[in-house]
């Protein structure tokens, strides 16, 4: 677990064995939270101090034993911007905190014993995203979120929930890298050299991929290869999002259309759509390239209700079958 900052020292009561301090230091994280950042014109919380909490945060859970006890936090921790009322900035740089610690601990961090918490968890966190998303939704379909700008048709929280989503858990190009680095062939190499490799990234305040700038080389010394990124995203975090963003979606009302003819893709819920089907048609891995087609065929999907109800091959095939069985009886061979 990594240290706990100055000023937030409950980070480390987080992850105590006993389940009266763990309460006590999340009662604790929510109250600096809404003393330090809940106001309107307070300075938004920073990637960075995200980090920490959710790492608190993660042990908490990870101590955390019994289902309805698991169950209850994992609802506590999702509905924390929500209760304390955090601005847009603050609840996009939890958010993008919480989606880079679970793919930091997915493979890691999470043994089989206690992954199902953390799916729970998954779920719910994905579920105060899309109503965060969505704004206040009355019975009609009809948001109070005001637009990020004059003229958009997306609100401030649509826009930076979508970039959190392009971002993390449909971010294509994010499987495909590793974690491992290549070092050089000794440690003076290592303290010697500047250079950088020109793909290597970092991830700024914001939680968003930022490439380094190239050192100067020094002479006489050949370029070091090429690092890695520091951003990786586990298949099974991949698999686990999309199998459940319909559900979420649904619940969140993000399907519910203002143009009776449109099907549905005027809605949030198919910008969210679109995603999927870029991760489906863009990645590398056979099970998550299945997973995802299965999510985009789901007939709670408004826009697949009209090409299933044009589909009337299927109902002709079942009633052949059902002439040519006489109410399940056999009367032998025909001569």
């Amino acid at each position: 677990m990594a240290p706990a900052a100055p000023n937030m020292p409950f980070i480390k009561n987080m992850a105590s064995s006993d389940r009266k301090i763990r309460t006590q230091a999340l009662d604790t994280l929510k109250t600096f939270l809404s003393t330090k950042y809940a106001a309107a014109y307070a300075a938004p919380l920073t990637f960075n101090d995200a980090e920490k909490l959710w790492a608190g945060l993660f042990y908490a859970l990870w101590m955390a034993d019994r289902a309805p006890v698991q169950q209850r936090l994992c609802a506590e921790i999702a509905d924390i911007p929500a209760s304390l009322k955090l601005p847009n900035a603050s609840v996009a740089a939890w958010l993008r905190a919480f989606w880079a610690t679970m793919a930091r601990q997915w493979t890691t961090g999470i043994d089989v014993l206690r992954m199902d918490k953390f799916l729970l968890l998954v779920r719910r966190v994905l579920a105060s995203q899309f109503v965060w998303m969505a704004g206040v939704v009355d019975e009609e379909g009809n948001s109070t979120a005001v637009a990020a700008e004059e003229g958009s048709d997306l609100t401030e929280a649509q826009t930076l929930g979508l970039s959190i989503l392009t971002n993390w858990p449909f971010n294509v190009d994010a499987e495909a890298r590793t974690d491992e680095t290549t070092n050089s062939s000794s440690d003076e190499d290592d303290d010697d050299d500047d250079t950088v490799g020109d793909d290597m990234v970092d991830i700024d305040n914001d939680g968003n991929e930022r490439p380094r700038k190239r050192s100067r080389q020094r002479k006489g010394r050949a370029p070091r290869k090429p690092l890695t990124v520091t951003v990786h995203l586990p298949v099974g975090l991949v698999i686990h999002v999309v199998d459940i963003w319909v559900d979420e979606a649904e619940k969140a009302k993000l399907f519910v259309s203002k143009v009776a003819d449109s099907n549905g893709k005027d809605t949030l819920g198919y910008r969210v759509h679109v995603l999927v089907e870029a991760l489906a048609a863009k990645t590398t891995f056979p099970a998550v390239r299945q997973r995802s087609r299965e999510a985009l065929e789901d007939e709670r999907l408004p826009w697949n209700t009209s090409s299933a109800e044009t589909t009337g091959g299927i109902e002709g095939v079942a009633d052949d079958d059902d002439a040519d069985s006489n109410d399940g009886s056999w009367d032998g061979f025909n001569d």
